[in-house]
């Protein structure tokens, strides 16, 4: 009897292993795909944030920390030296929290809209 639950054992416990390694390789692509999509998406809120505040000419703390934190997430996902580039650059635009820490094209939006209302009262 003990030879036949051996012999189960020998065929099983291959199978069994190379399952949970089959399981393990797809985990860890899954991984991976996520940590790229998540990687494009904080590289997209870099350089759309990058050209707001370039055309905007300062950034408030508030603008300037958020663009740290999405910049230091980019990098530990390990993001390129571009987008290094636009948080130096953001880095060295002056600081000004007395003005309007609202998007710009938020900004424009709103504007055209009032000017609208106001053309058709």
């Amino acid at each position: 009897m003990n030879e036949w639950i051996m012999h189960i054992v020998d065929i099983a416990l291959p199978v069994l292993l190379g399952y949970v390694v089959w399981l393990l390789k797809e985990e860890r692509k899954e991984r991976k795909a996520n940590t790229q999509g998540m990687k494009e998406i904080l590289g997209y809120m870099i350089d759309r944030w990058h050209e707001e505040f370039i055309l905007q000419g300062y950034v408030t703390t508030d603008q300037r920390n958020n663009f740290e934190n999405v910049y230091i997430a980019y990098a530990a996902n390990k993001g390129n030296g571009a987008r290094k580039a636009k948080w130096e650059e953001v880095q060295r635009l002056r600081v000004d929290d007395t003005k309007s820490s609202m998007s710009l094209y938020l900004q424009f939006y709103l504007d055209q809209r009032t000017k609208e209302e106001g053309a058709s009262h």
